[in-house]
């Protein structure tokens, strides 16, 4: 699937664009934040993964987006047609431009602290695995 180019909002300020696929309903803020049509920031909430989502409608239905990916889509070009968004920070709540953007699959995964979160992850699975087998016995 081919990433739609970058195209300027005719009326916003350079700090505004307009969300791709909502145009005239949806605008993104280079801090991050999701803007309706009536001007008005759109409260985001976590996924229970941590990524903050928004519920944006057209055509009657609605659609769970996560908010990165809508402020990259947005902002940060992507010539390569990378398919995800990094958080450069690792902090998956601060949405600001300055702070995503487009890798491969393979780079978000290895990216700062990655393995060590997964294999603390993995650790905890295991002891209670463990647990759980030795309560049995």
């Amino acid at each position: 699937m081919k990433t739609p180019e970058l195209k300027p909002c005719p009326f916003c300020p350079d700090w505004l664009a307009a969300v791709p696929g909502y145009e005239g309903k949806y605008w993104a803020t280079k801090a991050g934040e999701i803007i309706n049509k009536n001007g008005l920031a759109i409260e985001p909430y976590d996924n229970g993964y941590g990524y903050l989502i928004v519920d944006l409608y057209a055509d009657g239905k609605q659609k769970h987006k996560r908010v990165h990916r809508l402020i990259a889509e947005a902002f940060v070009p992507n010539p390569f047609n990378l398919p995800e968004v990094n958080h450069k920070d690792e902090n998956k709540h601060n949405n600001s431009v300055s702070n995503l953007e487009w890798c491969d699959s393979s780079y978000n995964k290895r990216f700062g602290s990655g393995r060590k979160r997964r294999s603390e992850g993995l650790r905890k699975v295991w002891e209670m695995r463990r647990r759980v087998t030795d309560e049995k016995a």
